[in-house]
């Protein structure tokens, strides 16, 4: 697992996460444009069609990534409380939260939540499906898709409930592994330094 550099931690763990991540958004951007992907301006609009094909895009991203956590698990196993003997695991998680923040900020939706609470007997295993399972549903609130003529306006309220109670979920994945707060902030900085030097590195 990449070291982190001792530094202060941000009062507010999840709007400096936030912060970090639009940032990073807005240099992979320009990646993005400069390899011929369309140009896109946010905040995105949660009742265009456009708009919603790339959300639903970033949900997918989020489902990977857990799906490499996953797999990682499989191959770290015994499963512990201790996320130290998780490393590869861990890397993953910190991808999906990457993307699954980004959604946020590429909807300009500054969230801000109670860190929820994890439990000892937490299905580590079991529960890397949930934030897919709230993705799934919110996802399914854009129903401006490709082959359909009639426009539906999307339900905002129940789409952001659904986008948050997968952010929960994910976070609570973390807990499971005996994570507090400071420690995905190192994993998501972990990684995120990371993406700068693949971004310096034209990776």
């Amino acid at each position: 697992m990449p070291e982190v550099e001792e530094e202060n931690y941000p009062n507010d763990i999840w709007q400096a996460i936030y912060n970090h991540q639009f940032e990073l958004m807005n240099k992979y951007h320009e990646v993005e444009v400069k390899n011929g992907f369309p140009d896109i301006e946010t905040p995105l609009l949660l009742n265009d069609p456009a708009d919603q094909l790339k959300i639903k895009e970033f949900c997918w991203r989020v489902t990977e990534e857990l799906a490499e956590a996953q797999e990682a698990l499989l191959s770290e196993l015994p499963v512990t409380d201790d996320f130290k003997n998780h490393p590869h695991t861990m890397e993953e998680l910190a991808d999906a939260l990457h993307f699954l923040t980004e959604i946020f900020t590429m909807i300009g939706f500054d969230h801000q939540e109670t860190f929820p609470p994890g439990g000892p007997e937490h299905d580590k295993v079991g529960s890397f499906f949930l934030p897919t399972y709230y993705l799934g549903l919110a996802a399914n609130c854009l129903k401006n898709k490709p082959w359909k003529s009639s426009h539906l306006e999307t339900d905002e309220n129940k789409f952001i409930r659904h986008l948050r109670e997968a952010r929960c979920a994910l976070i609570n994945i973390f807990i499971g592994f005996g994570c507090s707060e400071d420690d995905i902030w190192d994993l998501y900085m972990s990684k995120n330094k990371i993406n700068y030097k693949r971004i310096e590195s034209n990776y």
